[in-house]
């Protein structure tokens, strides 16, 4: 096992020596020991840590001293060691404060002592999430919390305090221990969301595999909701199932708290999703926020009612208005606070917008502003209207206190989907009577509560609030307005989707990518109003912006908005490429290249730049298909059509030095030594994470397997560092495969980490190229018979990527000598995927040695 220390290099060494640990490796600010046991490890460490402690220490008394446990096997190179379980120690000890031991769950798991201390799970850095452990016993122990940024999931901590509903929100968590459907009920505005939120992060430790928020709100489109989620988790749709299916599918191995906000205008698909996952996922629990219930099985429903407003209603508006005003007095307000949660019914949103005012109004004022503006408050409550109406009066009421330019911006920003930002804010809303002065009318809207501003990251990110936009939604239809706004909308971000293109093919690669992932929800929007209204040049442009992010990135849905485009007259060859490339993606290889011929048909056969997406998916086909020289001419296509783009020639030198690989290794070297010059020129990080893995299957091809095994680590760094899934799974697969080369003892460990996390995202395409692999290994280690059965469902794909055609043909060879060759052949071909996969995992567990 691996143990990392700080570095106070005599005492801990002499620690670690005493209980038979090796120094072997510094890591920064720490040293990494080996031990034939994790309880001597602990031992080590709390020795260390107390010998540490003890002094004498001039000064200030002991050193800060951090350390991080964690049990895995740590691959020697040379004098030296690495591996996953060396960097997994090292990113544990960074989360420590000085004076903690840390240990991971595996380390717990092998001491079983009662002096450790649950932490919860945490996100560590580049090797993602852990269960930690504080140990507590042996000396005097340092009780503050881990250094990590969040729990495992999207959850964000809202900037406002939470105020009324803690008991209440004690309850929601002791019924979702209990419960896997739970949806809060209520008017809008009453706080379900908030409510939701604060349960799910009171909660999130319980699931190790976090705490997930998909907001609903700027999904239009039922037929989205499954594809929304989808995004969020990063799922991999599946071949043959529909976004349900593959969501529901692809949650059925995860323990996890989803929470679906704001499924009342697409009830009866997020009631469908929420059905699909309760009866094939039972370990995750779904959390939904509605106007009504979802009417599904198992269902529990919470109803939110109204803060009461003499406690919760005054303590809300009390600290929302200091937070508005520093000098707010409420011992100066009287009875007057109490009068206005009461008239708007103690609902949350209402109470805050009321509170917002007290820069202007005092409290008596507002008090005797509700008489004179909220008729319709008053006289709804005895018409029997509901708290949905009171609502929409407090939201006039504010809006009526907004000056004509106010109320005008406001209303044309109601057509954003999303957050959006101040180039978006002036596109869409400036003109004679907005004109230079957008910057200043959406800060007052910020002040006044009608816009919300997050200022967390890099740039500021505005949003309305899904009540408030439909209510400024309603101004625009009844005004002639919406249709305009909409079209301004689309040429926006048809601008800025052209915009984050050139940023993530050339020098501001990340910026480009934050870009298409902050615009996303305007992106998809837009998109459906250019198909509403025909254009199809338009909508062409938006699904080809964002090709090369979707496709290096794997993010399907880019597949379904350019068959949404294909179904337009008049469609581009380019929405043909993207919708091969995704299909690909999708394991769909029959419409990748139905798509794809069409396209150049389209195109007559030519290698205009248009073609690029058209002339890869064609590439990857023949890949796919063993058809090596047609891979090399398409590869060929694909470099010429590349002009302006930096991305297709990157894929197309990637297939190059892949394809070469199996024929001339000078040639793969060739290919690879220039997409790596191309990566260098850009300074493109996903480019630089292309080439690494391109440099590993170069080394690979020229046996040097040490040295492709740190060019694929390196490669699966930047992908995940960059979020570029695809070389991530390319990487894992390369690893599994040299490291068998390096320690056939590692074959099963190796190959059996991969293969889980294969499965874990759906990633079917790269499972049966590791089922190439791994049916050689295990020929190779005389494990013919399990070998026959996985070639049998490989041969029933007919699939045969190229790089593996001769290993194909070796391993066919072996198989086919078999005594019982035909009817394990039939038995693999009768496995489908989740089957296959199972056998295979049962397969390599069987084989691993133990620890």
């Amino acid at each position: 096992m691996a143990l990392v220390l700080s570095r106070h290099d005599e005492l801990l060494r002499e620690a670690v020596a005493r209980h038979g640990g090796v120094v072997f490796k510094h890591l920064g600010d720490g040293l990494c020991a080996a031990f034939a046991s994790a309880p001597a490890a602990m031992s080590a460490a709390i020795a260390g840590q107390a010998a540490l402690q003890a002094g004498p220490w001039p000064g200030s008394g002991a050193p800060a001293v951090r350390m991080g446990l964690h049990s895995g096997d740590a691959n020697p190179l040379g004098d030296d060691y690495f591996g996953p379980a060396v960097n997994r120690a090292a990113r544990i000890m960074a989360v420590a404060n000085g004076g903690q031991i840390v240990c991971s769950a595996a380390t717990a798991e092998l001491c079983r002592t009662a002096g450790l201390r649950d932490a919860g799970v945490h996100q560590l850095r580049g090797v993602g999430a852990e269960r930690l452990h504080l140990v507590v016993d042996g000396y005097a122990v340092d009780s503050r919390p881990l250094r990590t940024a969040s729990i495992v999931g999207n959850l964000h901590r809202p900037p406002t305090s939470f105020v009324g509903r803690e008991e209440m929100t004690e309850r929601l968590g002791s019924e979702l221990a209990r419960s896997r459907l739970v949806t809060l009920t209520g008017p809008g505005g009453v706080g379900k969301t908030r409510m939701a939120v604060e349960t799910a992060w009171s909660s999130a430790g319980e699931y190790p595999d976090g705490a997930w928020l998909c907001e609903l709100a700027p999904v239009a489109d039922p037929d989205s909701v499954a594809l929304a989620v989808a995004s969020i988790l990063a799922l991999r749709l599946q071949e043959g199932l529909d976004a349900v299916d593959a969501v529901a599918d692809g949650l059925a191995q995860r323990q996890l708290l989803l929470v679906l906000d704001n499924c009342e205008h697409v009830l009866g698909a997020a009631a469908g999703l929420a059905e699909a996952i309760l009866a094939r996922a039972p370990r995750v629990t779904v959390l939904a926020t509605s106007r009504e219930p979802l009417t599904v099985a198992g269902e529990r429903v919470w109803p939110v009612p109204p803060l009461d407003a003499s406690v919760g209603g005054v303590q809300l508006f009390v600290d929302r208005a200091m937070a508005a005003d520093a000098r707010f007095d409420p011992a100066a307000s009287g009875d007057a606070m109490e009068e206005i949660c009461s008239r708007l019914d103690g609902i949350p949103f209402a109470i805050e917008l009321a509170a917002a005012r007290v820069r202007a109004l005092t409290p008596s004022d507002l008090a005797a502003r509700l008489g004179d503006r909220f008729r319709l408050l008053s006289g709804g409550r005895r018409h029997g209207l509901g708290r949905h109406q009171t609502l929409r009066a407090t939201v006039d009421w504010s809006y009526q206190l907004l000056d004509p330019a106010e109320q005008l911006l406001f209303d044309r920003l109601a057509v954003m989907a999303g957050s959006f930002d101040l180039a978006a804010a002036e596109a869409i809303g400036s003109d004679d009577v907005v004109a230079d002065d957008v910057l200043d009318l959406l800060a007052s809207l910020v002040d006044k509560s009608m816009i919300v501003a997050h200022t967390g990251g890099r740039h500021t990110r505005y949003q309305l609030l899904e009540t408030l936009r439909q209510f400024g939604e309603e101004h625009l239809l009844a005004s002639g307005e919406l249709a305009r706004c909409r079209a301004r909308h689309l040429d926006h971000y048809l601008e800025a989707a052209r915009q984050a293109r050139d940023e993530f093919e050339g020098l501001s690669n990340r910026e480009g990518a934050a870009r298409f992932e902050a615009d996303w929800d305007n992106l998809r929007a837009a998109l459906a109003w250019a198909v509403a209204e025909g254009e199809a040049d338009k909508a062409t442009a938006l699904v080809v912006a964002p090709c090369w992010y979707a496709f290096w990135g794997v993010r399907h849905e880019l597949g379904d908005w350019a068959e949404q485009v294909l179904a337009l007259s008049g469609a581009g060859v380019e929405a043909y490429g993207v919708a091969a490339l995704i299909a690909h993606h999708r394991d769909d290889e029959d419409r990748s290249i139905e798509a794809a011929e069409a396209g150049l048909r389209l195109a007559g056969w030519t290698t205009e730049p248009a073609t690029a997406g058209v002339w890869a998916a064609a590439m990857l086909h023949h890949f796919l298909s063993g058809r090596l020289s047609d891979t090399v001419d398409c590869a060929k296509h694909v470099e010429e059509a590349s002009a302006g783009s930096a991305m297709a020639l990157a894929t197309a030198l990637e297939m190059q030095t892949i394809t070469s690989s199996v024929t001339d290794a000078d040639v793969c070297t060739a290919a690879a030594d220039r997409l790596r010059k191309l990566a260098i020129d850009l300074a493109n990080p996903t480019i630089e994470a292309v080439a690494a893995y391109a440099i590993a299957v170069a080394l690979s091809a020229k046996r040097d397997f040490t040295a492709s095994l740190a060019a694929y680590e390196r490669g699966l760094a930047l992908a995940e560092s960059t979020e570029t899934w695809f070389v991530r799974s390319q990487s894992l697969i390369g690893i599994a495969m040299v490291t068998a080369r390096l320690n056939a003892d590692d074959t099963s460990v190796a190959y059996l980490s991969v293969l889980t996390e294969l499965y874990r995202i759906r990633d079917w395409g790269n499972t049966s190229a590791l089922f190439e692999s791994l049916a050689a290994s295990w020929v190779r280690n005389g494990e013919v018979e399990a070998a026959v059965v996985l070639i049998g469902h490989l041969e029933s794909l007919n699939r045969r990527p190229a790089s593996f055609l001769r290993m194909r043909e070796r391993t066919l060879r072996v198989v086919r000598a078999h005594p019982d060759a035909e009817a394990l052949l039939a038995r693999g071909a009768g496995l489908d995927r989740d089957q296959v996969v199972a056998f295979a995992r049962e397969q390599l567990a069987s084989t691993t040695p133990p620890e």
